[in-house]
């Protein structure tokens, strides 16, 4: 089972929703974002480098200079480097897709992704809350107010959206990497956020 809730961790890892959220806002947005085809590949690619790309490659320098003992990051005082740097990334991606013509709501969900990650990394300074469940709870969130927003049929998307966020909560459980409240506490604030920022942006 934990080698199972493991492969369920790495492939709704939190540096890959934003990749996955803008892929799918495009499908079902396409009229708000008027993008040709190449220019979806460029805002893809932004959000992808920024959010993943350099996250991850970043990943192997922190365990050069010690700052983790390992890619899991098990303890919360080993989250917090990495979340900061990540957090500098996410700024950067958002800088870039600022100066682009796309819809304000999608302006709104990476702000979002900013400010989860922000609150996430002041939270695992002193308690080990979630960011896999921040993460897919913002996703959730941030469907849910696209929805509400422009009356916009996303109801399979977001059905999508909660099944993900449950089978991630319980792998989550299953390899001990959270207890229950710090995974309610991650979705709920992930959700809350983005939900707040893709409605009022």
């Amino acid at each position: 089972m934990k080698k199972a809730a493991t492969v369920i961790s790495y492939l709704f890892h939190p540096l890959l929703i934003p990749t996955i959220a803008t892929w799918i806002f495009m499908d079902v947005a396409g009229y708000w974002f008027m993008l040709t085809d190449k220019g979806q590949v460029v805002v893809l690619s932004v959000v992808f480098i920024f959010t993943f790309l350099l996250p991850a490659l970043s990943v192997p320098v922190y365990a050069y200079f010690r700052l983790i003992s390992s890619k899991e990051m098990e303890t919360s005082k080993e989250r917090v480097f990495p979340m900061v740097f990540t957090l500098l990334y996410y700024m950067g991606g958002f800088y870039m897709l600022n100066s682009l013509p796309l819809p304000s709501f999608f302006k709104g969900f990476v702000l979002a992704a900013i400010i989860i990650i922000g609150v996430v990394l002041i939270i695992t300074s002193f308690w080990k809350i979630s960011a896999h469940m921040a993460a897919i709870g913002g996703f959730t969130g941030s469907l849910i107010a696209f929805s509400v927003r422009f009356d916009a049929m996303v109801l399979y998307y977001i059905a999508g959206a909660i099944l993900a966020g449950s089978i991630v909560a319980v792998a989550r459980l299953i390899k001990e990497a959270h207890d229950p409240p710090q995974v309610y506490a991650g979705w709920g604030a992930g959700f809350l956020i983005s939900f707040l920022m893709v409605i009022v942006y």
